[in-house]
């Protein structure tokens, strides 16, 4: 068995015994078990303030969207309200000429 003191080493020699198909030992298969839930913890909790940052971004986006569709609607509506304005100073000017 090898003597193993870093544990990036350790991770790494045992990794490559594994690869070449060369079994582990029952200790040696938890350090490996308890190195990657300790990577994936680590990786978790550093990754979780960018992840919450990302949705809050995207639902900022989101709510930018919703209100700009809601402007781009009323726009459509005003613009229906002057067109329709102008229909009807159109006739009346009409009507009054002689």
């Amino acid at each position: 068995m090898v003597q193993i003191t870093d544990t990036t080493d350790a991770v790494e020699t045992l990794r490559d015994r594994e690869a070449r198909g060369e079994p582990l030992t029952e200790p040696e298969r938890a350090t490996l078990v308890a190195f990657y839930n300790r990577l994936e913890s680590t990786e978790a909790t550093l990754l979780a303030p960018a992840i919450e940052r990302l949705r809050q971004e995207r639902r900022a986006q989101e709510q930018t969207i919703a209100d700009l569709t809601l402007l781009r609607e009323e726009k459509r509506q005003r613009l229906t309200r002057i067109e329709s304005l102008e229909a009807q100073e159109a006739r009346l000017l009409s009507a009054t000429r002689p």
